[in-house]
């Protein structure tokens, strides 16, 4: 399966939660790393924070958007952004990996579901999304830089996220 078409399933498979919320995740800000943001259409959106900047360069691989009282991008419920360029933070919300570091590279040690989604019990029992969410992830932990993965999941987040968690069970 395509990148393209694992990021269309995934967004298919959480409409049926995500309709039900109305966007409130769609109402605080987007984390996205750089190679994403250059996908984007052209919307004026505040730079909130940037969490690191390379040593040789003013950019941040990294960027924390404050989008205010609605995403941009949310129409009717409905994200509009086409899930081929939408960020990896919006696709899987509120599902993020568990990862470790072996051999330099980054691998998935399992997922989590943050409990701030008011349907994250329902989305643990979901045996559908946490395959393809195994599968996504699976794949795009390869394919990010070692370095983004560190800043975007941190020590800082990895705690925040303990004590907000509903841990996945491998499929």
């Amino acid at each position: 399966m395509s990148k393209k078409t694992l990021n269309a399933e995934i967004v298919q498979r959480f409409r049926k939660y995500c309709s039900r919320c109305k966007g409130i995740c769609c109402s605080k800000e987007i984390n996205a790393f750089s190679f994403e943001i250059e996908k984007w259409p052209k919307v004026k959106l505040e730079v909130k924070k940037n969490w690191q900047r390379g040593k040789s360069s003013k950019k941040s691989p990294i960027c924390r958007f404050n989008i205010g009282k609605h995403c941009p991008f949310l129409l009717d419920e409905s994200c509009r952004m086409p899930p081929a360029i939408r960020p990896i933070d919006c696709i899987t919300y509120p599902v993020y990996p568990m990862v470790g570091y072996k051999n330099k590279r980054y691998e998935m040690k399992g997922l989590v579901v943050h409990k701030s989604c008011p349907f994250a019990k329902e989305v643990v029992k979901d045996p559908e999304i946490t395959r393809a969410l195994y599968d996504f992830w699976g794949r795009n932990l390869k394919q990010i830089d070692c370095r983004e993965i560190k800043i975007w999941l941190g020590d800082k987040r990895n705690y925040w996220l303990e004590k907000n968690i509903i841990k996945i069970k491998d499929v």
